[in-house]
């Protein structure tokens, strides 16, 4: 080996490559090193995996799996090297595909230094997903996944592979910025399957990560998102004036291109596109859409498709602030959760046209529920329509909204049940819905009045746009708005008849103030930065108690009693969220920022 490995040399700047007899002796575990001793580029799928931390690639599994580090600060980070020693790291997350480690198996992990940042430009970096019928046959500079429909009886997908950060858990997250112009991103997806990102940040560019097919057929499972910060991910196109449905400003994105395929009659997309989403105490802050999942159109008007885009999706215990767009839009959902999570202060940057909202549901289906979260001061701009914390945009069925949301003084109404009409068709609006156990404080008290679209009919606690839709709304607690001509049902007469109201608590907004907890105030003074000291809260409600949280997820009756110790500071920007509690009342919303 020591004979074969001094045969490798650079010739005009490139590495010469072993002949292919040679290559295959490398399999029986020879691992080929050049004289600076980092691994040469790989030349077929099997070398591509001769690592020391590889053990043998066997069936679907491997006895060990690599984890590579990354890091921009390092003197020693080269996307030459191997990049499975942290002395020794890769330069850039791209390294792992085109360098040292030239590919991922499933079970490999990538981590990135806490405290790093790295600028991407904006074509972003770029991962490329492939399958295979056993990790033995996975090419190399590629991102390999076992298809499950070609394992034997009994076998199970491979493991996940897992972005992450390692080193001083105190330092902020690994930083990757792009560049805000059309059609950048930071991470690029390609026809990926069950990767996890976790502890990640994201800036300055159109899109975060976009997921994406080649392939027809695609579909993306198991992707999941946790304790990840998204900032300033917004849409490159900025004017002050736009009629809009999808434009860019996607923290996380996954977009099916082939219109056509679940459009026309007979040719439906695959379903699901995406299986099994989790995205949990996560930052997006400044960002115009949180997450959508959309299929591409050719003019056709929404609504119009077979399928589901996203099965068994979990946005859980997210903060959502000072979003301007649609924050969360889902087109087509079956058995989707979205729980424990703040969205606070959305406010659009521009005139999108169509007006914003914080989750938009084109359609859901077999008991997808909204549950336990906190929809505070949903902003509108003026002239927009909408300004609802929840749009049911068309045909949902078996849609459960509650218990325990609280709905705080957003612009227009805390949920819209809208619709379309196709074709001359009947009008396809919500069915089966559910309504039940939530706080609604003077929601839609400012729609329909100037400066915001006049006349609009999203005034008053509920909206109803369209007829024909079904449901019950039942044991909710309405605080009605200080102006007593705001309509407690907003729409035409009509438009609830297919609705049940049942035992329902309305009472005026003085009556309120004695049944809900009020909303923390949140100050720090300019000496501080982020400093907890300097961090201060009250609430105007007597004896009430304040509690936080620090993970991005809503703060329960559980939670720690603000203020925080003084040795909890930390430099990575956190979501500071506070509630305030009160035995016999109902608790606050949660306000909040992050520091």
């Amino acid at each position: 080996s020591q004979r074969l490995a001094r045969r490798d040399s650079v010739q005009n700047g490139k590495m010469v490559m072993w002949p292919t007899v040679l290559v295959n002796v490398m399999v029986l575990g020879v691992v080929s090193r050049s004289r600076n001793g980092v691994l040469r580029e790989p030349t077929t799928a099997h070398e591509a995996f001769v690592l020391p931390c590889r053990g043998a690639v066997t069936g679907i599994g491997t006895t060990t799996n690599c984890t590579f580090y990354v890091s921009s600060s390092s003197p020693h980070a080269s996307d030459a090297n191997s990049g499975t020693d942290a002395s020794r790291p890769l330069a850039t997350l791209g390294g792992v595909m085109t360098g040292g480690a030239a590919g991922l198996l499933p079970g490999d992990r990538v981590l990135l230094r806490r405290g790093d940042e790295w600028d991407v430009g904006p074509d972003g970096v770029t991962l490329t997903g492939c399958t295979a019928p056993s990790l033995a046959g996975c090419p190399s500079h590629c991102v390999c996944t076992v298809d499950p429909a070609v394992l034997g009886a009994g076998s199970s997908p491979a493991a996940p592979v897992l972005i992450g950060a390692y080193g001083d858990a105190a330092a902020h997250r690994p930083l990757l910025r792009g560049v805000l112009a059309p059609g950048s991103h930071v991470l690029g997806g390609v026809n990926l399957q069950q990767i996890q990102i976790v502890s990640v940040g994201f800036t300055a560019a159109e899109n975060g990560v976009s997921l994406r097919f080649t392939d027809r057929q695609g579909r993306y499972t198991g992707a999941s998102f946790r304790d990840c910060d998204f900032h300033d991910i917004q849409w490159a196109n900025f004017t002050s004036n736009i009629t809009v449905i999808y434009g860019g400003g996607n923290a996380i994105q996954l977009d099916y291109p082939f219109a056509d395929d679940c459009q026309a009659p007979g040719a439906p997309c695959p379903t699901p596109l995406l299986a099994d989403l989790e995205i949990s105490n996560c930052i997006f802050e400044r960002v115009d859409m949180a997450f959508a999942s959309r299929v591409a159109r050719t003019g056709l008007p929404l609504g119009v498709r077979d399928g589901v885009s996203t099965h068994n999706a979990k946005i859980h215990s997210n903060l959502f602030v000072n979003c301007s767009f649609n924050t969360v839009m889902v087109d087509g959902a079956t058995q989707m959760s979205v729980q424990h999570n703040v969205f606070l202060r959305g406010q659009p940057r521009m005139l999108f046209g169509y007006g914003t909202t914080d989750v938009i549901i084109a359609y859901a289906d077999d008991s997808t529920i909204v549950a336990n979260n906190d929809f505070t001061l949903r902003g509108e701009h003026a002239g927009d329509p909408d300004g609802c914390p929840i749009d049911l945009e068309t045909d949902s069925k078996n849609l459960i909204l509650g218990p325990n949301n609280t709905f705080y003084k957003s612009v227009a109404a805390s949920v819209n049940v809208f619709g379309h009409t196709f074709a001359g068709g009947p009008p396809k609006t919500s069915k089966n819905l559910t309504i039940i156990g939530n706080v609604l404080v003077e929601v839609g008290c400012l729609q329909g009045l100037a400066p915001y679209k006049v006349g609009s009919s999203d005034r008053g606690a509920i909206a109803f746009d369209l007829p024909n839709g079904t449901g019950v709304i039942k044991q909710n607690l309405i605080v009605k708005c200080p102006d007593p001509s705001v309509p407690l049902w907003g729409g035409p007469a009509g438009y609830t008849d297919g609705f049940r109201f049942v035992q329902n608590t309305i009472v005026t907004p003085t009556a309120g103030a004695a049944l809900v907890v009020d909303m923390p105030t949140i100050t720090h003074d300019d000496e501080s930065g982020s400093k907890w000291p300097h961090l201060h809260a009250e609430c105007s409600t007597p004896e009430a108690t304040l509690r936080y949280t620090l993970d991005g997820s809503r703060p329960t009756e559980h939670s720690s009693v603000w203020p925080p110790s003084v040795g909890d500071e930390r430099d990575a920007r956190t979501a500071v969220l506070i509630r305030a509690f009160k035995d016999g009342l109902f608790p606050s919303t949660t306000n909040g920022l992050v520091v």
